[in-house]
C-alpha cells in the first residue's frame, strides 16, 4: 500500500503567518481533512469523506483530491474570506503589499 502524502504551507498573509494542513484522518470513516491555523488555534477546517458509494477513492484520484482541497483552502485564505472570522477573533489584519 502507498504512503499518503501531506501537504504543510506557511502563508504570509494580511501581516500573519498562517499555516495549511491537509492529511486523511479518521478509522473508518477517512476523510481528507484541512485546517488553516494561526498561531496554533485552527480558523478553518474542510473535509472531504474518502468514499464514493462505499468504496475507497484510489491512491491517486485521493492524492489529486487532497492536492486540489489544499490548494482551494490557501486559495481561500488570501482571498479574505477568513477576514471577518479573524476580526471577530480579535485579530488585527494588516493590508498585505502588493508586488
Amino acid at each position: 500500500m502507498s504512503s499518503t502524502p501531506s501537504y504543510n504551507h506557511n502563508i504570509p498573509y494580511a501581516g500573519h503567518t498562517f499555516h495549511v494542513q491537509t492529511e486523511v484522518s479518521g478509522g473508518a470513516h477517512k476523510a481528507v481533512v484541512t485546517h488553516v491555523f494561526l498561531a496554533g488555534d485552527i480558523i478553518a477546517t474542510s473535509r472531504t469523506p474518502l468514499d464514493i458509494d462505499g468504496q475507497q477513492l484510489p491512491q491517486e484520484a485521493l492524492v489529486m483530491r487532497m492536492q486540489k482541497q489544499h490548494q482551494d483552502a490557501m486559495r481561500t485564505l488570501i482571498s479574505g474570506n477568513h477576514n471577518a472570522t479573524l476580526q471577530a477573533r480579535g485579530v488585527t489584519l494588516t493590508p498585505s503589499a502588493k508586488v
